[in-house]
């Protein structure tokens, strides 16, 4: 994000649900887990091509499906002409307005995050977002290993760790979760019948306080963070270390 408020026309790639299926499993368990409910204010931020925007509208959230790509966003309205969808700015509803804020903010692919979650970018932008969380709201990152791979996948996937830790960093309560996608029996039956696993679907979730917070605090918490943070996530680890499978704990 720029001085401006804006967000890079570019991205670092697709949304967690253009790049994999959400089966309804996973959709059920991540609107339970959530606590969305008909008529929550919901932001789909890194939406893409909006499938989980459009799957919220229908579920009966009052979202907003923001993306960093212009053209993304275009094709999206296009596709589902009765979901609000927005161009990447901040805050994409001005401050003071009856509807700048969201019970819970859904962050899939946004570009600062792309790298190095423990820097500057990354905590600055969740810091901007939080600014438009109400107290008591969630924020989560949405997160999917693919069929078949751990961390080795294209776009490469943080750890979910480094995604715990990061949110750590602001006050609340964080915590971290799988999703179930479909019956347990159904990865050993996929491996008999020589199909595919389904994706691993995770999130990582802080719940902020019932106190609000300022704009100014929020940034200061982000500043704090990227002073006492370690430098390098869980990627840049494993490239310098000759990327390792192995968890890394929080």
């Amino acid at each position: 994000m720029d001085r401006q408020g804006r967000w890079p026309q570019k991205r670092e790639g697709p949304a967690e649900t253009d790049r994999l299926d959400l089966s309804r499993s996973v959709f059920r368990s991540l609107v339970a887990s959530l606590k969305i409910n008909i008529g929550s204010r919901v932001l789909d931020a890194g939406c893409g091509s909006g499938q989980l925007t459009q799957r919220l509208h229908a579920f009966g959230a009052d979202v907003l499906g923001l993306d960093e790509s212009a053209k993304t966003i275009r094709d999206a309205s296009q596709a589902f002409p009765h979901v609000a969808f927005q161009v990447g700015q901040f805050p994409p509803i001005p401050l003071g307005h009856p509807d700048a804020e969201f019970e819970v903010i859904i962050v899939q692919g946004l570009s600062p995050y792309a790298d190095n979650l423990f820097g500057r970018a990354a905590f600055q932008m969740t810091a901007d977002l939080l600014c438009s969380l109400r107290p008591n709201g969630r924020f989560a990152f949405l997160n999917a290993i693919a069929p078949g791979h751990g961390r080795e996948q294209d776009p490469p996937s943080h750890s979910i760790a480094c995604y715990a830790r990061h949110l750590s960093f602001f006050p609340g309560v964080c915590r971290v979760c799988h999703l179930p996608n479909g019956p347990t029996t159904g990865v050993v039956l996929s491996k008999i019948l020589g199909q595919r696993s389904p994706a691993i679907w995770r999130l990582a979730v802080l719940k902020i306080p019932s106190e609000r917070l300022s704009a100014e605090m929020w940034r200061q918490l982000a500043e704090q963070a990227t002073a006492v943070s370690p430098k390098q996530c869980c990627d840049q680890r494993d490239s310098a270390a000759g990327s390792s499978d192995s968890p890394r704990a929080a």
